[in-house]
């Protein structure tokens, strides 16, 4: 083990922001793995929902409240440097991060009126990191989002706020202490990385602990890091060369799954027509043991980080035709289901 890795096998906080953060609430209020991983803290920007972190109450619906309970109730008010391992706890305040060793970023990545990414929440993350970051500090965004966005929108922060910590240090120095034009290196100062988030609510044969949890670091210290971190609460890491290849894996997923969905909704309508059973069709193409994957007909795209999947790629100038198109049969079926007789979808389909 390098002396890196062994580093981060000592306790860590965590710090975990909005609603993609039951995925780490749920690897804390796990029993395999609470013991893994130290004292913890939730940043939101809900009072409401740090209030009921705090209070024990789960308001993530595959969450139990009688999970969350244990790590929470008589460990508040917290104290990060004096909670027991397994403590959990939640707050507004990001001044906080100055005692964290880990910050995993989850933050909401919606798609503005022009179906572009929103990074609005992202950014504010950033910059709220950034203010109080501290070298040795590990970062981890987990939104889903473009193709670069962890090297060219949250990198330049990190290390600006490094660079700043710094100036305010020499500051307080004499005029001889310490050397001017020094800069901060990612993999040195901090880490960086991104691994996308992997939920599927309510599945109980696939869980956070034994989906396998793509990473990607900016440099091969910060990928043994992050590596390092969540070897701790999932039974299998899957590394991959950059940040921008993790973010792309998590945009492929995505885009897969919403393709095939609008597929067999085209599909739906189709037996609609012909006055097929579209189920039976369905269930009889997945008696097929390879080559195909079953899919089936709904007003969805697969999931809320699906819907970025498709602008997602376009700040890259790679937007895929047939990724373009995928909404057209989503919205064809709200016609069909939303008429029982179909006038209106028969109509929208001429």
């Amino acid at each position: 083990m390098s002396s890196v890795e062994s580093t981060w096998r000592d306790a860590c906080r965590v710090l975990v922001l909005a609603q993609a953060g039951r995925l780490q609430r749920r690897r804390a209020a796990s029993p395999s793995h609470s013991a893994a991983l130290s004292a913890g803290v939730g940043i939101d920007v809900d009072p409401s929902k740090v209030d009921a972190i705090n209070q024990g109450r789960s308001y993530i619906s595959d969450i139990p409240s009688d999970r969350l309970t244990p790590l929470t109730i008589n460990h508040y008010p917290f104290t990060i440097n004096h909670s027991p391992a397994s403590a959990l706890t939640a707050t507004t305040d990001y001044s906080i991060l100055s005692h964290c060793d880990v910050v995993i970023i989850c933050v909401p990545t919606p798609l503005n009126k022009t179906r572009d990414p929103d990074v609005r929440f992202l950014i504010a993350a950033g910059e709220s990191v950034a203010r109080y970051i501290h070298p040795g500090m590990l970062v981890v965004l987990e939104s889903t989002t473009y193709p670069g966005t962890t090297e060219e929108l949250l990198l330049p922060m990190l290390e600006a706020g490094i660079r700043g910590q710094r100036s305010e240090v020499r500051g307080q120095r004499s005029e001889d202490g310490g050397a001017e034009g020094e800069r901060a290196e990612v993999g040195v100062d901090f880490f960086l990385a991104f691994s996308p988030e992997r939920i599927d609510p309510g599945r109980t044969d696939w869980t956070v602990e034994n989906t396998p949890k793509v990473v990607g670091g900016v440099t091969p210290a910060c990928l043994e890091v992050a590596t390092a971190l969540y070897q701790q609460a999932v039974d299998r890491v899957v590394p991959v060369s950059s940040p921008a290849a993790a973010e792309m894996t998590k945009l492929l997923e995505n885009t897969f799954r919403a393709v095939n969905i609008a597929l067999v909704n085209e599909v739906a309508i189709m037996c609609d027509k012909l006055g097929i059973n579209v189920w039976e069709v369905v269930d009889a193409a997945a008696t097929k043991p390879y080559g195909f994957m079953k899919f089936t007909p709904g007003p969805g795209v697969g999931g809320q980080c699906a819907a970025s999947s498709s602008a997602g790629l376009h700040p890259a100038g790679s937007a895929l035709p047939v990724v373009e198109a995928e909404d057209a049969p989503i919205e064809r079926l709200w016609y069909w289901l939303q008429c029982p007789l179909h006038p209106v979808g028969r109509r929208y389909q001429q």
